[in-house]
């Protein structure tokens, strides 16, 4: 299991470790998908945005990758990835140099 930190508008939030999940205020289906049965079994990805937009990359119940995204075109749900791409990169010089 992997580990992910998402903050978005509207305190909402998401972590995931790999012994705990807890969110607040996602997108409603962001949401399902951890209340769904079967649950999903990791979040590799998750970006939010202004009026429930979200993209975010999961590992279902079977085990597949999987995307889903609520963006009001490409262009925005690809912008939201890479603010979280580029979140993520800066994280790692942080934990490399701290």
């Amino acid at each position: 299991m992997t580990s992910c930190v998402c903050f978005g508008p509207n305190d909402s939030y998401l972590f995931n470790s790999p012994k705990k999940w807890s969110h607040h205020n996602l997108p409603p289906a962001v949401t399902q998908l951890f209340t769904q049965e079967p649950k999903i079994r990791d979040v590799h990805e998750l970006a939010l945005g202004p009026n429930g937009a979200y993209a975010i990359i999961y590992k279902d119940a079977h085990g597949k990758t999987m995307l889903s995204r609520k963006a009001a075109s490409l262009r925005s749900l690809f912008g939201l990835l890479n603010i979280r791409a580029q979140l993520t990169l800066a994280s790692q010089k942080i934990s490399e140099n701290g």
